[in-house]
């Protein structure tokens, strides 16, 4: 193998190497950020579910920047679960972390379909607000046979 060859290499070690870091400092840096972002209090009496679906979590977003990804607590990667519909608000339920509820009063959330208005989209968005951060939350639902309804 030539020297050439071999510094090439290293040099492209060395940059791999650095992208990673960054990558990572940033994913810590963005966790302190949202640390103090949490869901609202789950009610003393919930109301019964009206819809239950398997869902994939898929992120949290700022509500007007969809690409500035929020990591609030339990919510930091993506994750299989159940998102229960009732009255009084919805509830994420994931493995791992406690069950996160988004009351239904209309200033606080507002629910809606994402993606082309011509096209129907397997995505549901949900928003809320949290103190000044207004974000919004990708779920997608696994298959339209786990839908149950009341």
């Amino acid at each position: 193998m030539s020297v050439e060859r071999l510094l090439l290499t290293a040099l492209l070690a060395v940059v791999v190497l650095v992208l990673l870091l960054v990558m990572v400092r940033s994913w810590r840096r963005r966790g302190r950020r949202d640390q103090n972002l949490a869901a609202y209090p789950l009610p003393a009496a919930p109301a019964v579910p009206q819809l239950s679906v398997r869902a994939n979590y898929v992120a949290t977003t700022r509500h007007d920047l969809p690409l500035e990804r929020l990591l609030p607590a339990g919510l930091r990667f993506r994750a299989q679960g159940m998102l229960h519909v009732a009255q009084d608000g919805l509830t994420i339920d994931l493995p791992g972390a406690a069950p996160l509820f988004i009351p239904s009063t209309p200033s606080a959330v507002s629910a809606r379909a994402a993606g082309p208005s011509t096209a129907v989209s397997n995505r549901v968005a949900s928003a809320w607000s949290a103190g000044r951060c207004r974000a919004a939350r990708m779920t997608r639902p696994r298959s339209s046979q786990t839908a149950t309804s009341e």
